[in-house]
C-alpha cells in the first residue's frame, strides 16, 4: 500500500471522491492519510484547512476526529468510524457503515445502510437497500426506505417512509413526535411504562400486546390509544399488520445497576471518579513499560556494533516515538471519559424530562429513571512505521550477527511506540 499525507489543524474540512471502495476512521493525530495500491491514482490537495482527497481505486484514509467530512461519490461500499464532525455524503454506490459518527446527512445510498452510535442528527435521502439503526442521538429522518428498517434506539424526533417492514425499538421520550409508513408490516416494541398518544391511520389488522391495556385487538383503522398521559405522539401506516408489543423494564446495563430512585448527578461523580482512577493507573502502567523498554533498548544499542551517531539516531527517534504512544493512549484514554461523561449527562436529561412528564401526569404515578448505556472506548491511533532506513540497519546488524533475533524485535518495537496500554 502507497500512502500520501497532509498535515492539518485539529478540525479540517476533507472532501472526498472515491471510485473504489472507502475505509475511513478518525483518529488523535492532526493529519490526513489517504493510502491505496497504486500511489499514482491518488491525490490529495491541501487549500487553506480543506484537503481534496481523489483516488481512483480503493482508499483508506484517516482524518483527526473532528473532521468535517463532504464525500461527493463512492464507488464502492464505504466505511466511517469514530468521527465527531459533521459528514455530508452525496453518494454511495454500495452498502455504507457506519459506528461511532458525528451527524450524518445521506443523500442517496445503492446499498444496505447501518449505523450504530450517531452523536446527532441522521438524515438520509433514498436508501435501495435495507437499514438498520442503532443508538441515534438525535433526530433521525429517512425519506424512503427501499427495504426494510430495523431501529433501535432513538434520542430525537423520528420519521422514515420503508417500502419493506419496519421492527421499531423505541423509548419515546415527553414531547417527541414519531411518524413511520411501511410498504410492509410493522412492528412497534414499547416500554411497559411508556408515555405515548399511538395513532394508527392504516393496517390491515393491529395487535396490542400491552401490559395492563384491555382493549381488544382491533381490526378496524384508523385506530388511537393514550398510554400513561400521552406524553409523546406515534403515528404509524403500513400496508400490512400493525403490532405494538410493550416490553418491561430492567434494571442496569453493562453491571451498573440502577433503581426509580438513583441520583444519576452522584452516579455521574462515581462513574467519572473512576474513570480518572482508571486513566492514571493506565497512564503510570505506560510510563513503566516506556521507560523499561528504552533502558533495553540503550543497553542493547551499547553492545550493536554501531556507532554513537547511529545508536545516539535510533534511541532518540525510540524516544520520540514511545512519546507519541503516550500522547495517542492518553488521548484515547480521556476522549473515553468524555464520551462517558456525555452519555450520563444523555441520561440526566432524559430523566429529567421523564420526572417532568410525571408531573404532569402524576395521576398516572409513572416514569422512572432509564439505565445508562455505557460508551465504547476510542480505537488506538496506528503507530508511525519503522522507516526502511532504520528498517535495513537493524536486519543488516542481524544478518552480522551483532544483535540476536530477540534485540532485533525489541529495536522495531521501541521504534514503531508499541507497548501502550490496550484499553478496551
Amino acid at each position: 500500500m502507497e500512502k500520501r499525507t497532509v498535515t492539518t489543524s485539529a478540525s479540517p474540512k476533507v472532501v472526498l471522491e472515491i471510485d473504489g471502495n472507502l475505509a475511513l476512521e478518525g483518529w488523535a493525530e492532526q493529519e490526513v492519510t489517504a493510502e491505496c495500491v497504486t500511489l499514482e491514482s491518488l491525490s490529495l490537495e491541501p487549500s487553506g484547512d480543506e484537503i481534496a482527497i481523489r483516488c481512483q481505486e480503493g482508499c483508506t484514509v484517516h482524518v483527526p476526529t473532528s473532521t468535517m467530512l463532504e464525500i461527493g461519490h463512492v464507488a464502492g461500499h464505504a466505511t466511517l468510524k469514530f468521527l465527531e464532525g459533521e459528514t455530508h455524503i452525496r453518494e454511495v454506490a454500495g452498502h455504507l457503515t457506519m459506528r461511532s459518527v458525528g451527524p450524518v446527512h445521506l443523500d442517496r445510498l445503492q446499498g444496505h445502510l447501518t449505523a450504530r452510535n450517531i452523536a446527532g442528527n441522521l438524515t438520509t435521502g433514498t436508501v435501495e437497500g435495507n437499514a438498520t439503526l442503532s443508538g441515534i442521538q438525535g433526530n433521525l429522518l429517512v425519506k424512503a426506505i427501499q427495504g426494510n428498517l430495523t431501529l433501535d434506539g432513538l434520542d430525537g424526533d423520528g420519521e422514515a417512509q420503508s417500502k419493506g417492514n419496519l421492527n421499531l425499538n423505541l423509548d419515546p421520550f415527553p414531547g417527541n413526535a414519531y411518524r413511520f409508513r411501511a410498504g410492509g408490516n410493522i412492528k412497534c416494541h414499547l416500554p411497559a411504562d411508556a408515555s405515548v398518544e399511538i395513532s394508527i391511520s392504516e393496517a390491515s389488522s393491529v395487535a396490542l400486546r400491552l401490559p395492563g391495556t384491555e382493549d381488544p385487538a382491533p381490526s378496524q383503522t384508523p385506530y388511537r390509544l393514550t398510554l400513561s398521559g400521552g406524553g409523546a405522539r406515534l403515528d404509524l401506516a403500513a400496508r400490512g399488520y400493525v403490532q405494538i408489543i410493550g416490553l418491561p423494564a430492567g434494571p442496569g446495563v453493562q453491571g451498573v445497576a440502577l433503581y426509580p430512585d438513583e441520583d444519576l448527578d452522584s452516579l455521574a461523580d462515581t462513574v467519572s471518579e473512576l474513570v480518572t482512577q482508571e486513566i492514571e493507573a493506565q497512564m503510570s502502567l505506560l510510563e513503566q513499560q516506556i521507560e523499561a523498554q528504552l533502558e533495553g533498548l540503550s543497553a542493547s544499542l551499547s553492545t550493536s556494533g554501531l556507532t554513537p551517531e547511529q545508536a545516539e539516531r535510533i534511541e532518540q527517534r525510540a524516544r520520540a516515538a514511545s512519546e507519541r504512544a503516550n500522547a495517542r493512549a492518553q488521548e484515547k484514554l480521556h476522549r473515553s471519559q468524555e464520551k462517558l461523561q456525555r452519555k450520563l449527562e444523555a441520561a440526566r436529561r432524559r430523566a429529567e424530562r421523564r420526572a417532568s412528564a410525571a408531573e404532569m401526569a402524576a395521576r398516572d404515578r409513572r416514569r422512572r429513571s432509564e439505565p445508562v448505556e455505557m460508551p465504547s472506548s476510542r480505537p488506538e491511533a496506528a503507530y508511525e512505521p519503522v522507516g526502511d532506513e532504520e528498517r535495513l540497519l537493524i536486519l543488516q546488524m542481524l544478518a552480522e550477527k551483532q544483535i540476536t533475533v530477540d534485540q532485533a524485535e525489541q529495536l522495531l518495537a521501541a521504534l514503531e511506540g508499541q507497548g501502550a496500554v490496550s484499553s478496551s
